[in-house]
């Protein structure tokens, strides 16, 4: 294979307990022309012996003799890739047979489009439940997005699907302020300089709830260096910073929190989305969908700060929640606590 459509990478490290299921879910995609790079970065369990096990040509095997981490792993992927896009895969979660093909018909729809994202279940860890996903909603407009995301990362890593000029232009920025936050990054910097990522409904992945997995072992040292890369790039663009403090709790959707503090955030939201409509001529369907996504960013905040406030702190959250009633009106506000409070878990076949 000389020039495929797809050039699908993976980087892995001391994955044997999950690679297989994942690299069969690549394997059994509908659209079957792409090649398959899985970068292993130095594993020291069965993960090769398992990666092997498959007699696959359109798998491209690279041996890392030491570990050189995510960052370096994921820009030799790209380096190497023949593909006319780049599609992303993690170790631990699982594609469903149709991902590529929806994807690539977003791309044929609109030639414009430089990343197709893609909702996602959330898998347990041992693979037998899914969920829907508790977050806000992710297919807002391409306008929205552009402004949004640097409030929230709605873009999933192991889900896109790239042209392979921009990620090779972009690439991953290979510094430890990045480290664990790298992709977050790139889609940053991307969508700063104007590139426009498209979101498809539709559930196309498993993201494995895997507690050894970097979201869950470094998750504030992610949330840390987000806010901190955020808050430089908004310095630069649009002449705001959030308060570093608020920011974090905003980032990581919940923290100690009180009516003063959960307050500030909602005015700081407001603050940022005036500033924009100001600079720019932002369209009313935008406007009104930060606005809405601000409702919901502040009730998911609130409602996922009560296991760790005390009584006195969970009464004035809820004197702040009785004094917005009117964000209860909204039918997505109403999905999403629902998500929030009870989640539902399906069977998996």
């Amino acid at each position: 294979m000389t020039k495929p459509l797809i050039s699908v990478v993976m980087c892995v490290y001391n994955g044997e307990k999950y690679i297989y299921e994942a690299i069969k879910s690549i394997l059994a995609q509908t659209v079957t022309d792409f090649e398959f790079i899985i970068v292993n970065d130095g594993s020291i369990d069965k993960t090769e012996e398992i990666i092997l096990s498959f007699n696959d040509a359109r798998i491209v095997y690279i041996k890392n003799e030491k570990n050189l981490r995510i960052i370096k792993s994921s820009n030799k992927g790209v380096d190497i890739s023949k593909g006319k896009y780049i599609a992303r895969m993690d170790s631990d979660d699982i594609a469903v047979p149709d991902r590529f093909e929806k994807q690539l018909k977003v791309f044929d729809l609109y030639p414009g489009v430089d990343i197709v994202n893609a909702n996602a279940y959330f898998l347990t860890e041992d693979g037998t439940q899914y969920r829907e996903q508790k977050s806000l909603t992710t297919t807002f407009s391409f306008e929205t997005l552009r402004f949004l995301i640097y409030l929230q990362n709605f873009i999933y890593n192991p889900t896109v699907m790239v042209k392979a000029t921009q990620v090779k232009k972009y690439r991953y920025f290979d510094d430890e302020s990045r480290e664990h936050i790298e992709d977050y990054d790139l889609w940053l910097r991307m969508l700063n300089d104007g590139c426009i990522c498209y979101t498809i409904e539709d559930r196309l992945f498993y993201y494995r709830d895997n507690s050894t997995s970097i979201n869950h072992t470094k998750k504030s040292s992610q949330v840390e260096r987000m806010a901190l890369i955020c808050n430089e790039m908004l310095g630069k663009s649009f002449n705001f910073r959030f308060d570093q403090p608020s920011f974090e709790i905003l980032l990581a959707e919940g923290g100690k929190i009180d009516f003063a503090s959960i307050k500030k955030i909602n005015q700081e939201i407001i603050k940022y989305t005036s500033l924009i409509k100001e600079k720019y001529p932002l369209s009313k369907t935008a406007y009104n969908e930060m606005n809405l996504w601000r409702k919901q960013k502040v009730i998911v905040v609130t409602l996922k700060s009560f296991k760790q406030i005390s009584i006195k702190a969970k009464i004035s959250l809820l004197l702040f929640l009785a004094s917005h009633l009117g964000w209860f009106t909204y039918k997505s506000v109403r999905t999403l606590i629902k998500r929030t409070i009870f989640t539902k878990y399906r069977n998996r076949v």
